[in-house]
């Protein structure tokens, strides 16, 4: 089902990182891949369709009368249905952002919808980040929260910055999302980077991404920082019933607190890796690979976001367990 579904990539990042560089180079790039695109501006009047080279105007939709990640929500999936039931031939949805929007709208909009996910999928989210203002930038929690959101952090204007320079911000960036892949990019430019077709939720390809950190149950921030991550290792199986039920509520009524949360689970009585991906109140599991019978049974657990009660977290997850 996943090769199936059509991609949906999230371009966001704060004003003048370089996100219609990205798209150009994109469409620049990937000559093979027939895109939509949806554009939007802060405005009445969009104006980035103008100045997009490569793409036709009749493959751009813009929603132009607000921030496409929150009062727009509604326009995107009717335009996301249109598109379905158009005659339009496409391989890939490119979705610009405007630079102070957060892009949690646009996946809760596919993960939430069954129909739509029959037909999408989130490719990745990519956040654009602009190395000559980076510090300036965390200030700003809309900027914050872009980069727990995103899937791949592209560093742009990069090509002037001190080695101690980038190494500083790539901890800054790691220490708010462990799972970021981060590319330091000229003018936008990923030269041979995937960026289209990474399947950042793929369980097979997030697992072993997953797998590569470490979890060793402590603090993941800094404490200058409003938004920080926590990773958690829990040995045992969970009942699953007891999971969701509590993971619905809990998401629910701290939405405004997680941001996004990952994990690779074990569950009593099912041979199957489980893979948990939430953004906001939303969340989906995913079968992923089996357990081998030599394999230590255990779950990992990252959770993205401001305020959050670690110990609360952890008391309340040991307490789903399988008895």
């Amino acid at each position: 089902m996943q090769s199936n579904r059509i991609g949906i990539t999230i371009i966001t990042g704060f004003l003048g990182a370089g996100k219609t560089s990205l798209l150009n180079q994109i469409l620049k790039k990937e000559v093979n891949q027939k895109f939509v695109i949806i554009e939007n501006e802060f405005s009445e009047f969009g104006i980035d369709a103008e100045i997009i080279s490569g793409a036709e105007n009749d493959n751009i939709f813009e929603l132009s009368n607000g921030c496409i990640c929150c009062t727009m929500n509604t326009e995107l999936q009717e335009t996301l249905e249109q598109l379905l039931n158009s005659e339009l031939q496409f391989d890939h949805l490119l979705i610009e952002t405007t630079g102070i929007a957060e892009p949690d709208s646009i996946i809760q909009s596919v993960v939430a919808n069954q129909n739509l996910k029959k037909s999408f999928t989130i490719d990745s989210v990519i956040c654009l980040i602009d190395a000559n203002n980076f510090l300036k930038n965390l200030e700003q929690s809309e900027a914050l929260k872009q980069i727990a959101m995103a899937d791949i952090a592209i560093v742009n204007k990069a090509d002037n910055k001190k080695p101690e320079y980038l190494s500083e911000m790539k901890q800054h960036l790691l220490k708010l999302n462990p799972l970021l892949r981060i590319i330091n990019t000229e003018h936008a430019d990923y030269k041979d980077e995937q960026l289209v077709g990474c399947e950042t939720f793929n369980p097979i390809l997030f697992e072993n991404t997953f797998n590569q950190l470490s979890f060793d149950n402590s603090k993941q921030h800094s404490e200058k920082q409003s938004i920080k991550s926590i990773s958690i290792r829990i040995d045992g199986n969970f009942d699953k019933a007891k999971f969701l039920f509590w993971m619905e509520y809990y998401l629910l009524l701290n939405q405004s607190t997680i941001i996004r949360a990952k994990g690779i689970l074990s569950f009593e009585g099912e041979s199957r890796k489980q893979i948990f991906q939430a953004v906001k109140a939303a969340f989906e599991l995913n079968d992923s690979y089996f357990w081998s019978n030599n394999e230590k049974r255990e779950s990992k657990l990252i959770f993205i976001g401001k305020q959050l009660k670690e110990e609360s977290i952890k008391n309340g997850l040991q307490a789903l367990m399988a008895v």
